[in-house]
């Protein structure tokens, strides 16, 4: 062969298979790269494209489809056209978050107006035409502040939103069929006016002590959260037929800023929440035959913000949770249908104040694996849950020192579970974990530094796990690891000084995220070396929601028990459990499986499968 071809053919190949697995950007339109503007993530999927948030130079904020290809702007609509105005999201420590929820074929926006930039209009979108639907007399119709503040959750009838009233005071419960919005009024004690921001309609808190659940429907209820006018807050029954609140305020919950906190786990069809007492004592409360079901902490647990702090996860049908001590200790606390009892290592150095427990409990070949902080040494330390007792993981060389040891953010790749460590020189160092030993997956050069590499943040995608490492620079870069090698996806030129900043998520079998370029503006970035392990099926019959979920989805079709068996898939198909559901409505939860991406695979009883894709955020 001639030589000069050989080495193009040379070239070609290597070319082709470089051009295969590389990070692409999609660079912002023009009116959208000023700095620190640009893609703002929020992506969501509908009709078969990619709707992502971006901020104009002018401050707007604008919706985009993407179809793989190009970006098309959806101009935000007249008077939502200004500076802080436009497509609207908020994430909030305290209230429910402003989302783009699709359902019933239509996407569904919020957009704050150019007047009054704090009163937010839900809009309907069919893929070509953004249709505003007016907010109700009263809740944000011409003032500051009021409007819908939340899209709480879909049924397969209705859609279900937080309006604010006028001047930000009660939040009322508003109900949407397609057609027409419909007010379902707080119960009487609950329905401040505008002199009283905070009453009403709270819904879940999302804070720093939670894992945040989905709002639970069980039969015909749904729970919520509402706040009275005396500022207690209470567990609120939403009959999904008659429309009907219903409050249930626990005797000694009435007190100011006391009552129900949230935090929703269900066992064995029984809704189980987090409450603060009257004397500040946080508790343990379930909700049977219409009744709240104190659960007592065990003794040691009676001081003013002891007790439940959150945390929850099942385990062998079992409730385990966080719980603050008298003296100040953080302890493990294991429910087992009856009674809260104590799990603490024996370790002394664990029960001094402020130290124990710390939480980022997950399951691994059917062990629970827990996070803990040691007096003494202050170091961090993995934990496992075997046979009721607690066995600590000893931790690897250079981790014994002051700050040092298990920093968390544990996350479940083929069949090992992967951590986060800080060392002796103050190196963020991934580690993998196989049951048995830990095993240091080495820190790249150029990442090295004081307080430098694995960042914590981890995605599973195809058939690999993408890490972030913070350069010696403070890049942030993308990683990934195939089970044995650790392979730098470089940031492409313009890229290098701040790199990757957040946003997984999949599309058409590629992987896209949140880049900043050189000059300050955000950007989309994809990656397309994705591969599968699992074809995914679509199926107009069957369909999932929320998805992407965080603890607890639910299927629509009205004939969910229709198949055999539900198994999760992971994605490369790989089986990660069989699924039951939690109360017979179709409604299922995984919030112990670890982030990314899997399938549903659905057994009809004449062998004939059907499977639908589930991202686990």
């Amino acid at each position: 062969m001639n030589l000069k071809l050989l080495l193009f053919l040379c070239v070609l190949f290597s070319f082709q298979f470089t051009n295969s697995q590389v990070l692409v950007p999609i660079s912002s339109p023009a009116g959208y790269d000023n700095n620190t503007f640009g893609y703002n993530s929020s992506p969501i999927e509908f009709n078969g494209s990619l709707y992502l948030r971006y901020r104009k130079n002018n401050g707007n904020n604008v919706l985009f489809r993407f179809d793989g290809n190009q970006l098309t702007e959806i101009p935000s609509p007249a008077n939502y056209d200004g500076n802080s105005a436009g497509y609207a999201i908020s994430v909030s420590s305290f209230w429910p978050t402003l989302k783009p929820v699709v359902w019933n074929n239509k996407l569904y926006l919020g957009y704050n107006n150019n007047q009054f930039n704090t009163s937010t209009t839900l809009f309907e979108f069919d893929g070509t035409t953004l249709s505003p639907i007016s907010n109700p007399l009263g809740f944000g119709d011409g003032q500051n502040s009021g409007g819908v503040k939340a899209m709480i959750t879909t049924t397969t009838d209705a859609m279900y939103l937080n309006y604010e009233i006028n001047g930000g005071g009660e939040r009322v419960l508003f109900k949407y069929d397609g057609t027409t919005l419909v007010e379902i009024p707080s119960p009487p004690g609950y329905d401040a006016t505008n002199d009283s921001p905070g009453i009403g309609l709270l819904d879940f808190p999302d804070n720093i002590n939670s894992f945040f659940k989905e709002i639970p429907i069980i039969g015909n209820n749904m729970f919520l959260q509402y706040s009275g006018e005396d500022y207690s807050s209470d567990l609120t029954l939403l009959d999904l037929t008659t429309n009907q609140l219903t409050p249930y305020r626990g005797v000694g919950y009435d007190g100011v800023n006391r009552g129900f906190l949230g935090y929703p786990m269900l066992i064995d069809d029984v809704p189980y929440f987090k409450y603060i007492n009257n004397e500040g004592l946080f508790k343990l409360v379930k909700f049977e035959n219409n009744n709240l079901v104190t659960i007592d902490s065990p003794p040691g647990y009676s001081n003013e913000f002891s007790g439940y702090l959150g945390d929850p996860i099942l385990y062998n049908n079992q409730l385990y949770i966080r719980a603050k001590k008298d003296n100040g200790s953080f302890q493990l606390l294991g429910f087992d249908g009856t009674q809260l009892t104590e799990i603490a290592p024996a370790d002394a150095a664990y029960q001094q104040s402020q130290y124990g427990y710390m939480g980022d409990p997950i399951l691994f070949n059917n062990n629970l694996y827990l996070r803990y902080y040691k007096g003494g040494d202050d170091t961090y330390r993995l934990f496992k849950l075997e046979g009721g007792s607690l066995v600590e993981i000893s931790l690897p060389p250079n981790y014994e020192f002051f700050g040092r040891g298990y920093y968390g953010d544990p996350i479940l790749y083929d069949n090992a579970l992967y951590l986060n460590y800080y060392n002796f020189f103050g190196v963020y160092t991934l580690y993998k974990y196989d049951g048995s030993t830990l095993t240091e997956i080495s820190t790249p050069t150029g990442f090295s530094n004081f307080n430098k590499g694995y960042t914590g943040e981890a995605y599973v995608a195809g058939s690999d796990l993408f890490l972030v490492y913070k350069s010696n620079t403070d890049a942030r870069v993308l990683f990934k690891y195939n089970g044995t090698t650790l392979q730098e996806l470089a940031s492409p030129s313009g890229y290098e000084t701040y790199g990757f900043i957040d946003s997984f998520h999949i599309y058409n079998n590629k992987l896209y995220m949140r880049y900043r370029h050189n000059d300050g503006q955000y950007d989309l970035m994809e990656y397309n070396g994705l591969t599968l392990g699992v074809d995914e099926v679509t199926t107009k019959q069957i369909k999932t929601y929320p998805n992407p979920v965080t603890d607890v989805f639910h299927l629509s079709d009205s004939e969910y028990d229709s198949f055999k068996t539900l198994i999760l898939f992971d994605i490369n198909g790989r089986e990660v459990t069989t699924l039951h559901g939690d109360n017979g409505d179709g409604s299922y939860y995984i919030g112990h499986i670890a982030k990314g991406m899997y399938f549903l695979k659905f057994v009809y009883p004449d062998g004939t499968t059907k499977s639908l894709k589930l991202i686990k955020k």
